[in-house]
């Protein structure tokens, strides 16, 4: 989680956390200017494909601390500690791999996909593009994934219900993913960026990363921040119940380009035949958990 407040964002979680961000204005027309509560951690933006390619771990690391032996050389061992943790939500493609926010992933030392059945997958990222906040994961056994699930070929409208299903963290007690409906309200993000929608999906930490998904069942978009405003006199942060950003899928088809080819592809999510219920339960099926933790290493006295 990140606070973007004036034109600094401070991340509580991770050391050096303090970068240059963008200045959000002028959100819904009001008098007023509004600032992004923000779930992104975008830094200095990169070419989109100028990403170092990652390579599987062979496991995952430890989820508690861990102390390396004494090399003999007189030295005090090392002791690994977990010094950060994200949560979001990834979706996988037909092309095999999955998609999430790079602000959830971003320097990661272990990254945990966690399925709605509980299986649990170790991911790495073969493709980040921080202007968009779009990351691409990949697995060890893609077959094993859930169903794909579909991109939109149009353009969506203003106005169109959408909704979105994920992993919020303040209801982690909550089994399984979470939805959660709107519609669009703006063909813009905040700061006229025409890469994003605004939407009155309401969204919490954990559902970065999540598909913004059509009642036909097409990926739209992909979750990326809710917004908030200051208040003027108190200078209190208020976040806004129904107001998220969200980027255009066309962001990630753009990208597919640049990514290896995968064979065989990914069986897609069964046909609902204008059944909502069923579609926010096949939607469920698809749509994993990300857990990605930062590590750090400190002598031991």
């Amino acid at each position: 989680m990140c606070f973007t407040i004036g034109d600094t964002t401070v991340n509580p979680f991770r050391k050096g956390s303090i970068k240059r961000m963008h200045v959000f204005f002028n959100l819904y027309n009001a008098g007023i200017s509004l600032l992004v509560w923000s779930l992104i951690v975008s830094g200095l933006h990169a070419p989109l494909c100028e990403a170092t390619p990652h390579h599987p771990r062979e496991a995952a690391f430890p989820s508690g601390p861990e102390t390396n032996p004494t090399e003999g050389n007189g030295r005090a061992p090392a002791a690994v500690a977990v010094v950060s943790e994200s949560v979001g939500t990834a979706w996988p493609m037909a092309c095999g791999y999955l998609v999430t926010n790079n602000h959830v992933v971003s320097d990661a030392e272990s990254i945990t996909l966690i399925d709605r059945a509980g299986t649990a997958f170790i991911a790495w990222p073969v493709l980040q593009d921080e202007m968009h906040d779009i990351a691409f994961l990949e697995v060890a056994d893609e077959k094993a994934l859930p169903p794909a699930l579909p991109l939109a070929g149009s353009p969506t409208d203003l106005d169109t219900r959408v909704f979105t299903v994920g992993f919020p963290a303040e209801e982690q007690s909550v089994q399984g993913p979470r939805r959660s409906q709107g519609r669009i309200c703006g063909l813009q993000g905040t700061g006229a960026d025409d890469a994003s929608y605004r939407t009155s999906v309401s969204v919490r930490h954990g559902n970065s990363g999540g598909p913004l998904m059509n009642l036909t069942g097409e990926v739209v978009g992909v979750v990326r921040s809710m917004l908030a405003y200051r208040d003027a006199a108190s200078e209190q942060v208020h976040v806004l119940e129904n107001a998220s950003c969200a980027v255009k899928v066309d962001a990630v088809k753009s990208l597919l380009q640049f990514l290896p080819q995968k064979k065989p592809a990914l069986r897609p999510m069964a046909d609902t035949a204008g059944d909502t219920e069923a579609l926010y339960d096949a939607v469920s099926d698809s749509v994993l958990r990300v857990v990605a933790r930062r590590w750090e290493s400190a002598p031991v006295d």
